[in-house]
């Protein structure tokens, strides 16, 4: 985590990326992460113990890229389809991410009158048929069709509520025919905003994607 106050001290940092053995392993990650915690102390969160991985690769000294006043870092190697844990350390301070590989696009609406998610395999170009969307917190299951679509109407999305901090960062598990499974983070509407109509933007903010 990069601070405005701090981040132009940052020149470079060091660490290291690690291989998840599995979806199941990567979801109880997310859950412990994100289950009923505002979002903006999530990044304060305690580091979780890399013992149980195995290091795929590490990095001394690697730059920070600029781009737009915006800073990123570009890994010295690319990273197969699958789960990864990251570890970042500058001078005294020590930071971790998540990471998903997936070949699966979605693009997620979530509104009042209609929630729905459409699917596109990045490899054959084609619509993802056949995927099984749920909610990690339910055990309700749909399925895409023909066009790799699918309403989320019976799905319970929760609401978010920043006044009583009830949760409503909803997690949503996407397996494909083949097993793979891809999850995307869904921070729904809060009480106070405008509540007849809404949009939501899964943005790949915090997923690494290789180049």
């Amino acid at each position: 985590y990069v601070s405005s106050r701090n981040q132009n001290e940052i020149l470079s940092v060091s660490g290291a990326v690690y291989t998840i053995p599995d979806a199941n392993r990567f979801e109880e990650l997310l859950t412990q992460k994100f289950n009923a915690k505002p979002y903006w102390v999530q990044h304060r969160e305690e580091n979780i113990n890399t013992s149980e991985f195995t290091q795929k690769f590490s990095f001394e000294d690697l730059p920070f890229q600029i781009t737009n006043s915006q800073k990123y870092l570009e890994l010295p190697q690319s990273l197969d389809e699958g789960y990864y844990l990251i570890e970042l350390s500058s001078n005294d301070a020590t930071a971790q991410a998540l990471l998903q590989i997936s070949n699966t696009a979605a693009f997620i609406n979530i509104s009042p009158a209609k929630s729905f998610v459409w699917l596109h395999d990045q490899i054959n170009k084609e619509p993802l048929q056949g995927a099984t969307v749920q909610l990690v917190s339910s055990d309700t299951t749909l399925t895409t069709d023909e066009n790799g679509f699918v309403e989320l109407d019976e799905l319970p999305i929760e609401e978010y509520d920043y006044r009583n901090y009830t949760n409503g960062e909803n997690i949503l598990k996407v397996k494909r025919p083949d097993g793979f499974t891809t999850f995307y983070e869904l921070i729904s509407w809060s009480s106070y905003r405008e509540n007849n109509a809404w949009t939501y933007f899964q943005t790949d903010r915090s997923t690494y994607l290789p180049t």
